[in-house]
């Protein structure tokens, strides 16, 4: 029983008056206790058997011996001594945890010494404060070693193992074991971040499940033609997300003037197109401007759904004139009364909501749109110069792909892992962001330009970049998000940010985003294709074989020189041939692929058996390129 108990058994010979022996009497035990009364038993030679169950007290040799003359035979002759020992383990095995902190308060390493060998033991049973554990390794039996990370600039890290969270080798639980070391790191470091994100292309296609709702002015400054050019692009976004997801769509209509109104939550484009129809022939609305409106009956009619992206689009063409926050309509402190701006911050952030405003015309101002986007922390508007426009533009916003991060946390986003940056002791923050040579400070809860012109009021930098992507960065918690279309520049971003301490010290670091063209892989773009002599490969001439090990740029090689059908048929030895050029067949175990013939050069008689273009495939068993980055999708 895990060396906690034994069995005791006592042989006696045929003869012996069992009713002679009390244990209590004429047994002694060292380091153990009797555990059972005993029993008796016979065994295949005659032999009086006595068991029991003992329970040692103690680590180490237990004892046990029958006292000589303690018991007799049936004729009264007294017994002779017996014993026997043997060494249990009862005792669960300690750890010694070691921290020592080095590289200047950044991280160090742990060693666990347990007293014996053990089982079961994994990072599982450790637990960190202040910091995260990585790189836990196996020395020997009772030795492993990790790596720890402090997550604050300077404090106590302590490394605990549970108790009884581990064994000795016979099943003994283990006690727990802890250290606590200071560390400190006086000024900031930042680390650099790269990430890539790869551009959506012409195409709007997703597996995400979509819920969404489209908010739309229809209030007098929008006249029949332009109400109808604005229906036909919404129409135009959700036949784009019907038929680009192969997840389920949900979509929902707003319409507001002086007042709102909204429809059902559509699952079928044809439903959906029938409604926004119905509202082009009879326009619900023909009034004022009451943003407050729409936000109330959004929030009222518009359902969330958990793992669906829920998104709002918000279309107007004009300013508030009825239900803001304000004196006049040239003095609008809010485009929300502040009871609905509050609801609708928290009902976006509660519910993940993704808003996106549409400013269409001069009409409207960007501070206006963005009172009603501020929720979801994006704070961006899109511009559409008039109606006309409305339909490549809203298209263009479904085509948009980002991606997101924390500079602080490391390009794995993750906080308390080994690329986070630290802030220093006495104290820090972000101090500015460069963004195509424009440096941003932010300062006193306001960000300003190289020159101190202010650019924002409070945190979030929202800055269009020299290539054509979207930089949204707050200061005070170093999140961040960068949105790309199609008509993003491809290469790498590189905004360079400052952290700085109350002392001034300060550190820098990149935030690097490279932006790779649609259907970029993260490696190869082509591959190799070397043409085989009949003689050699037994198939056709001219038949290719892909290189496993070929990435990058790679060309036809020359046809062996004793193949007589080395010809013109064949691609120039100096060209390339892209991936996209080649035709695929997925026969499962195996991806085939040639070269159609309107891809080759002239010269190729019709009825050449060896034509490079014949049916002939080239194979690669996926199974060895399970990795490639080609056979990625």
């Amino acid at each position: 029983d895990n060396g906690q108990d034994g069995t005791l058994v006592l042989t006696f010979s045929p003869d012996t008056d069992r009713d002679s022996f009390n244990p209590a009497d004429d047994l002694d035990l060292e380091n153990a206790d009797l555990g059972t009364d005993g029993t008796w038993s016979e065994d295949a030679d005659g032999n009086q058997v006595w068991t029991a169950t003992i329970t040692p007290t103690g680590n180490g040799e237990v004892e046990a011996t029958v006292t000589d003359g303690s018991y007799t035979d049936t004729a009264g002759n007294e017994g002779s001594e017996g014993t026997d020992t043997e060494t249990f383990d009862v005792e669960g095995p300690s750890v010694v945890v070691d921290i020592d902190i080095d590289d200047d308060g950044l991280g160090g390493d742990v060693t666990f010494t347990f007293s014996e060998d053990v089982d079961g033991f994994d990072a599982s049973d450790i637990s960190v404060s202040n910091g995260t554990l990585s790189n836990l390794t196996q020395v020997d039996g009772h030795t492993w070693t990790a790596r720890v990370t402090p997550e604050k600039a300077g404090g106590d890290l302590t490394v605990t193992v549970a108790d009884e969270s581990y064994t000795d080798k016979v099943g003994n639980l283990g006690s727990e074991g802890a250290d606590t070391e200071a560390f400190e790191r006086n000024a900031p470091l930042a680390y650099e971040d790269d990430i890539s994100l790869q551009l959506a292309g012409d195409d709007f296609m997703s597996d995400e499940n979509f819920n969404i709702a489209f908010v739309l002015d229809f209030s007098g400054s929008v006249d029949n033609s332009e109400a109808h050019q604005m229906l036909e692009a919404v129409k135009a976004a959700g036949q784009a997300f019907f038929e680009g997801t192969t997840g389920d769509v949900k979509i929902q209509l707003v319409a507001f003037s002086s007042g709102a109104t909204s429809t059902v939550s559509f699952s079928s484009y044809a439903e959906f197109a029938a409604q926004v129809d119905t509202w082009d022939a009879h326009r619900p609305y023909n009034s004022q401007t009451n943003y407050t409106a729409a936000i109330n009956e959004t929030m009222e009619s518009y359902q969330p759904v958990d793992g669906y992206n829920n998104r709002v689009f918000f279309m107007s063409d004009g300013e508030p004139t009825r239900d803001y926050e304000g004196t006049s309509t040239s003095d609008i402190d809010h485009s929300l009364k502040s009871a609905t701006q509050t609801a609708w911050n928290d009902f976006v952030a509660d519910n993940k909501i993704d808003v996106q405003t549409v400013a269409i015309g001069q009409g409207v101002t960007v501070p206006r749109l963005q009172d009603v986007d501020e929720a979801d922390g994006d704070n961006h508007v899109v511009q559409v110069a008039n109606f006309d426009d409305l339909v490549d533009e809203l298209l263009d916003v479904l085509k948009e792909v980002d991606v997101s991060g924390n500079v602080l946390n490391g390009a794995d986003g993750v906080a308390g892992t080994a690329d986070d940056d630290l802030l220093g002791i006495d104290g820090g923050r972000i101090l500015s962001i460069d963004v195509d040579g424009e440096t941003y400070t932010y300062d006193q809860g306001r960000i300003v330009d190289h020159n101190g012109n202010q650019i924002e009021d409070g945190s979030i930098l929202n800055v269009e970049t020299d290539q054509g992507g979207r930089l949204v960065f707050d200061f005070e918690t170093g999140d961040w998000t960068y949105t790309a279309d199609p008509d993003t520049g491809m290469g790498e971003e590189d905004f360079r940010y400052v952290l700085t301490d109350d002392s001034g010290d300060t550190s820098e670091a990149s935030l690097k985003i490279d932006v790779q063209e649609a259907g970029a892989t993260a490696s190869a773009a082509r591959m190799a294709i070397e043409t085989d002599s009949a003689e050699d490969s037994g198939d056709a001439a001219g038949q290719g074989v892909f290189h496993a090990e070929t990435l990058g740029l790679a060309s036809i090689d020359e046809a062996p020189a004793n193949d007589d059908d080395a010809s013109g048929d064949h691609p120039a030895a100096d060209d390339d041939i892209n991936v996209a050029e080649l035709v695929y067949e997925d026969n499962v175990e195996s991806l085939e692929a040639y070269l159609p013939e309107e891809k080759h050069g002239d010269g190729a008689a019709a009825n050449d058996p060896q034509d490079f273009s014949d049916p002939g495939t080239a194979s690669i068993d996926l199974n060895e390129l399970e990795d490639h980055a080609m056979m990625v999708g």
